[in-house]
């Protein structure tokens, strides 16, 4: 297993918040597993009864006690259910996908590759990009001459592998510029200048921008 050149994250300037967050939803999430197990257990506990009062109804019963019958009777065996199955979705869904509301970028250099993580709640790490050497054809400052002339470029792409709209003290904001066989790419980093140089030891030279001011 290689080892980090050089490491680096751009963090949530909202991270305490944002955390807060996703633990509100995270709890939100598993209160409603609870109330799904809870009506689970009460159409359990109850299904006997509500099926013999449709299936043994009172004789002397009016014609209205029986509508009203069949609404409870129908709310129980098809309502509940639907309710259950809604209830337990939604937690689901709350209690995975919780960890996206606070979310921060994990740059490394290792050998002769950039590779980019996205970080959810500083928990769960998810690779997203692996980038070679070879495969950078520029660099430079965001928002530079250089920069905007490539955004001009038909069919590219701009991903932004950064939380924050203002880089945090010591940082800037730098592009990144691929051709890759599949697409043009442009990624935003938000990182020290210290990077670039690292990038500078794996790829071409002539990658960084001729008007980059440091």
């Amino acid at each position: 297993m290689q080892e980090s050149l050089y490491e680096e994250s751009a963090i949530n300037g909202n991270n305490h918040r944002n955390a807060q967050k996703c633990k509100i939803v995270k709890i939100l999430g598993y209160f409603f597993w609870v109330v799904t197990l809870l009506l689970l257990f009460f159409f359990i506990l109850k299904s006997n009864k509500f099926f013999n009062l449709k299936n043994n109804p009172d004789l002397s019963a009016t014609e209205s006690d029986r509508v009203v019958l069949d609404i409870i009777y129908n709310a129980f065996f098809y309502g509940l259910p639907i309710v259950m199955l809604f209830l337990g979705a939604l937690g689901t869904v709350l209690v995975v996908f919780s960890g996206r509301f606070n979310v921060s970028y994990d740059y490394a250099i290792v050998g002769d590759e950039l590779r980019i993580s996205k970080v959810f709640n500083e928990t769960k790490r998810k690779l997203v990009y692996v980038i070679g050497g070879k495969e950078v054809l520029q660099m430079g400052h965001f928002q530079s001459d250089t920069y905007n002339r490539l955004l001009r470029s038909p069919d590219i792409r701009v991903k932004r592998m950064t939380p924050n709209k203002e880089a945090a003290n010591g940082k800037e904001f730098f592009y990144i510029y691929l051709n890759r066989s599949t697409e043009k790419l442009m990624l935003v980093l938000e990182c020290k200048e210290k990077l670039l140089g690292y990038m500078l030891r794996i790829t071409d030279r002539t990658a960084l921008e001729t008007d980059y001011n440091s």
